[in-house]
C-alpha cells in the first residue's frame, strides 16, 4: 500500500505538465503543494522499505528494485546528441502503463506468497495476471480520458498509439480475458470461490465503458470516480468473503 501510494503521488508530481492540459486544477494543485507532496511520496516509499525488511530480505530487495524503476522513470540515460529516439522509459511508447500494471500485480499477488512460503505457485502467477491485467485496463482507461494533453505533448499511451475506439475494444477484450481467469479457476478449484465474486469488478468496468461509448458519463471527473470505485470495491468484496 505505502508503495502504490508513494508512486502514484511521484507520478502525479512528474506529470504535472500534460495535466495543465488534461486537468488543470489537479496540476494547480499538485505544483502549489510540490515540497509537501514529495515529502509524502518519499516517506510512503522509505516506510514500505522498511515494512518490506522486516518480513524477509527478497521482498525488500523486490520492492528496492521496482521502487529505483519508479524514481528513474524519468531520467534521461542515453546523452541528447547521440540521436537516440528512447533516451529514457518514460520515452517507451506504453511503458508507463505496462509498469504500473506490474507494480500492481507484484505487490498484491507476489508478495503475499513470498513473505509467507517464500515461494510463488502456478495459481498465484494466475492471481498476478488477474490483478496485472485489471490495473492495466484501469490505466489505459485513465489514458484515454487524457489523451488530448497527451498528444500536445507527443506522450506515447496506448491510446495515442492506437486511438481512442481500438483502444476501448483492446480494454473490452482484455476485461474478458480477466473474467475469465477469475471464474474458470474458481470453476476446477485452482482458487477460491471469491472468483465467482470478484467477476463483478470487470463487470462493473465493461458497463462504465458502454456508458462512456454512448456518451452517457458527460463529466470528465465521473468516469474516474467510477473506474477507481470498482478497486474499493474489490477490496471489500475481498474483506466480506474472508469474513463469512
Amino acid at each position: 500500500m505505502l508503495y502504490i501510494q508513494s508512486m502514484h503521488i511521484l507520478n502525479n508530481l512528474t506529470g504535472i505538465r500534460e495535466d495543465k492540459y488534461n486537468d488543470p486544477e489537479r496540476a494547480s494543485f499538485y505544483n502549489n503543494h510540490k515540497g509537501l507532496l514529495s515529502f509524502f511520496s518519499v516517506m510512503a516509499g522509505g516506510m514500505g522499505l522498511l515494512t518490506a525488511l522486516a518480513v524477509g530480505v527478497f521482498p525488500f530487495l523486490v520492492l528496492l528494485v521496482m521502487s529505483v524503476m519508479g524514481l528513474t522513470y524519468n531520467r534521461r540515460w542515453i546523452p541528447r546528441g547521440m540521436g537516440h529516439r528512447y533516451r529514457s522509459l518514460r520515452d517507451i511508447p506504453g511503458s508507463k502503463t505496462i509498469l504500473i500494471a506490474l507494480a500492481w500485480g507484484i505487490v498484491t499477488a507476489i508478495f503475499p506468497p513470498l513473505v509467507e512460503t517464500g515461494a510463488v505457485t502456478a495459481t498465484n502467477m494466475l492471481v498476478f495476471f488477474m490483478a496485472g491485467l485489471l490495473v492495466l485496463v484501469r490505466t489505459a482507461f485513465l489514458d484515454i480520458l487524457d489523451i488530448q494533453g497527451d498528444r500536445v505533448i507527443g506522450k506515447g499511451t496506448i491510446p495515442v498509439l492506437l486511438g481512442t475506439q481500438e483502444s476501448m475494444r483492446l480494454l473490452e477484450l482484455l476485461l474478458g480475458v480477466v473474467m475469465l481467469l477469475m471464474v474458470i479457476p474458481a470453476a476446477v478449484g485452482l482458487t477460491s470461490t471469491l472468483g465467482y465474486l470478484l467477476a463483478i469488478c470487470p463487470i462493473c468496468l465493461l458497463v462504465l465503458f458502454s456508458a462512456y461509448d454512448r456518451g452517457a458519463l458527460l463529466s470528465w471527473m465521473l468516469p474516474q470516480f467510477l473506474v477507481e470505485t470498482c478497486f474499493v470495491l474489490a477490496g471489500g468484496i475481498g474483506f466480506v468473503w474472508s469474513i463469512f
